[in-house]
């Protein structure tokens, strides 16, 4: 059987069949534009010179303020707009800036793992999409358990609360605070 990777229309529509409303309207980072397209591995040569995607100072700040910290939001922004790879390099860049032991450094592990499931989706390759899937889940769950939570279950503006988490579900950091 051969894996079929999915176009960049069916993986949109992927998104559009979901009963989120304005799941792809919602900018949290509007003054930074999103990238004119998608790097999909394996599809496209990679380009390591993009000039569609602005440079963001990544800086560890303090996950209280989670909100003034650009680059965090903008991959937010990023992933929410089905640019898993661009969110993936974006949120590493502030992975590679904190504790990797602390509960930020879980947290932003798991975006990243996270966005490289759904990058694994997009490109037809569920196996790794779904073990990728577990792993973020395990570290959403170590966040969780942590304390560092608000009461509502969220960490960065990030619900982590979710009754059942697989990787074919379109799981988002759409709901901050």
């Amino acid at each position: 059987m051969s894996k079929k990777a999915k176009t960049t229309e069916e993986f949109d529509q992927s998104f559009e069949d979901h009963d989120i409303p304005g799941l792809l309207k919602l900018r949290y980072c509007p003054q930074l534009p999103l990238p004119a397209y998608r790097y999909i591995p394996g599809q496209m040569q990679k380009d390591e010179h993009r000039r569609d995607i602005p440079k963001i100072k990544t800086i560890n700040i303090s996950p209280k303020k989670w909100f003034e910290n650009e680059a965090y939001i903008y991959g937010i922004d990023l992933f929410n707009h089905g640019f898993f790879y661009e969110a993936h390099e974006v949120w590493e860049a502030l992975w590679m800036k904190v504790d990797r032991e602390t509960v930020q450094g879980k947290f932003l592990k798991a975006l990243i793992q996270l966005a490289a499931s759904r990058l694994k989706i997009l490109m037809g390759e569920t196996k790794p999409a779904e073990r990728l899937s577990l792993k973020a889940r395990e570290l959403f769950q170590i966040v969780l358990n942590s304390g560092k939570c608000d009461l509502e279950g969220s960490y960065m503006g990030f619900s982590i609360l979710f009754k059942e988490f697989k990787y074919t579900e379109e799981v988002n950091p759409t709901s901050m605070r």
